[in-house]
């Protein structure tokens, strides 16, 4: 494979007519809109219309033969391309009239800007396909640390994280005789989220040295040209590796409290440690305040877009001090403590994401003169929560999971009787599928013996849902449908690999319709999740 510019190859598509009969309604405050697509599931957007991705087919990864969409730019930005791989001069991406197709983000349109009312087209032949692409606004994503140079058996063995930040074999125990490499793009030091391997005959080699067993590459710094290798053998199995680039030490950019007010709304960028309590490489924000003897302070965290958060809280330097505590995967998060120490001490807030996924919030906090003993809730009430963040005039005091005018009545199949609405739970959601049913048998495969968790959501026409998993200790698949009696009529997407992919479906079939999402076993195995979801109304 390579790749390159397609103006003068065939691409039999040409007889594919996309049609936006029936329009996805149209939001300014997106970047990207999927206006037509073949078919509806082949293109989506994500990341609150930052990202346009293909959606890919039953296997959840890679895309259809035979399949097209028309993307319309919304507003005027500058593209950034987080994975790309289609087969060369078959199956094309169309971005201000330059044909992309190939293997490699150098052969994409990274970098191109495109205009507003401008469109993207997407099509494919019908003689093999390949993983797709995720492209994103430049401004909202950092630039990738890693990519993949090789992966077999399957182009899906390893790969990335959508930022890029990351490499992984993927969730679950890794397959036999697998062959993948990576190359480093930006020096960066290792920080290793998941380890380890089956000792002496899986091995990673970095630099000549062979990584193995218990032995990972922690704290590994890495020039850019370096190169990542992995090999497994054909024997026993280990978990495999997730293993992401470590480039900034949150502390040294941590934000004093003083020179803020609250509340105080953070931007959408956070920046990557795996140095905190809150550990691994994933997004987060730090923030401190001296506290006199006998003060006390209490924060009120507020996430205000679907990702997937986590507080701590510590005092005493250095930086990030002590852990008083941590809230984990709660979108309303109440820290407090009172200093006891008698002389000034520093204390330390860090919001981290629980995945890659970045979110903008509101942080709340306050400070109690000659308090004796903490307060367990923040001295101000969370009606000081800026009114946009809800469409009453004051904020409530736990977040609405979907608005108050959908429909909540449990699905009157029998076989999914103990389904749960999501308009009765907070994202993000703690699950689990451990001694639930297994009933239902999902489009892409599974086994009649996998145990799984039913949800659903009724979503009114012209309005967006989106769900996934944030992560989880299994290997599992996943379905989205919609219409009918539980599981669902129509199939909007369903996944093996990988397990957290977003699916996401647009209502416009003209009346509330209800959406089923199922977390099921990849075989017969069960565990715990994490489950996020939004639910954008009509425009």
């Amino acid at each position: 494979y390579g790749f390159g510019f397609c103006d003068a190859a065939p691409n039999t598509l040409a007889s594919i007519t996309i049609s936006a009969s029936t329009p996805a309604p149209i939001n300014t405050d997106l970047y990207f809109n999927v206006i037509a697509s073949v078919p509806s599931t082949a293109c989506m957007v994500t990341r609150g219309g930052a990202c346009f991705t293909t959606a890919g087919g039953p296997s959840g990864w890679s895309y259809t033969n035979n399949e097209g969409c028309t993307i319309r730019v919304q507003r005027s930005t500058t593209l950034r391309v987080l994975r790309f791989q289609t087969q060369s001069y078959h199956d094309i991406l169309t971005v201000a009239g330059q044909n992309f197709s190939g293997r490699n983000v150098s052969g994409s349109p990274e970098g191109v800007a495109v205009s507003a009312g401008s469109t993207i087209s997407w099509a494919t032949d019908g003689s093999g396909t390949n993983i797709g692409f995720l492209i994103c606004r430049a401004a909202d994503i950092s630039s990738p640390k890693f990519v993949v140079t090789q992966s077999s058996p399957f182009s899906t063995t390893c790969f990335t994280t959508p930022s890029g930040n990351c490499i992984t074999d993927g969730a679950g125990l890794y397959g036999q005789n697998e062959r993948c490499s990576f190359a480093v793009l930006e020096t960066v030091t290792l920080s290793v989220a998941q380890w380890p391997t089956q000792g002496r005959f899986d091995v990673m080699t970095i630099n000549g040295l062979q990584y193995t067993g218990q032995w990972a590459p922690s704290n590994l710094t890495l020039l850019p040209g370096t190169t990542i290798t992995w090999v497994s053998d054909g024997a026993a199995l280990g978990q495999g590796f997730t293993i992401c680039a470590n480039t900034v030490n949150t502390c040294t950019q941590a934000t004093n409290l003083a020179f803020l007010t609250s509340p105080f709304s953070g931007s959408a960028t956070f920046l990557y440690s795996g140095q905190l309590w809150l550990s691994g490489s994933f997004p987060q924000k730090v923030f401190f305040k001296d506290l006199g003897p006998n003060q006390s302070i209490s924060t009120y965290f507020v996430a205000r877009s679907a990702f997937g958060s986590r507080t701590c809280l510590g005092y005493n330097q250095p930086c990030p001090g002590t852990l008083v505590q941590c809230t984990v995967f709660s979108s309303n998060n109440s820290l407090s403590w009172t200093n006891s120490l008698n002389t000034t001490t520093r204390v330390y807030i860090a919001i981290s994401s629980s995945t890659e996924i970045t979110g903008s919030f509101t942080l709340i906090w306050a400070i109690s003169e000659n308090a004796t003993t903490p307060t367990t809730a923040p001295t101000m009430s969370p009606t000081a929560v800026p009114t946009t963040l809800s469409p009453s005039t004051t904020a409530p005091t736990s977040p609405t999971a979907a608005p108050t005018f959908l429909p909540t009545l449990a699905p009157s199949a029998s076989s999914c009787s103990q389904a749960t609405s999501l308009a009765n739970l907070t994202a993000p959601y703690f699950g689990s599928t451990i001694n639930s049913p297994h009933e239902v048998l999902l489009a892409c495969g599974g086994s009649p013996l996998g145990r799984e968790r039913i949800f659903y959501i009724d979503v009114p026409s012209g309005a967006r849902f989106s769900i996934h998993q944030i992560n989880n200790t299994y290997d599992s698949r996943t379905q989205l449908a919609w219409g009918g009696s539980c599981p669902g009529q129509t199939i909007v997407a369903c996944a093996d690999d990988p397990d957290t992919l977003e699916m996401d479906w647009i209502n416009t079939v003209g009346y509330t319709a209800r959406t089923f999402f199922i977390i099921d076993a990849y075989t017969t195995g069960s565990g715990d999740f994490y489950l996020t979801w939004s639910l954008q109304g009509p425009s």
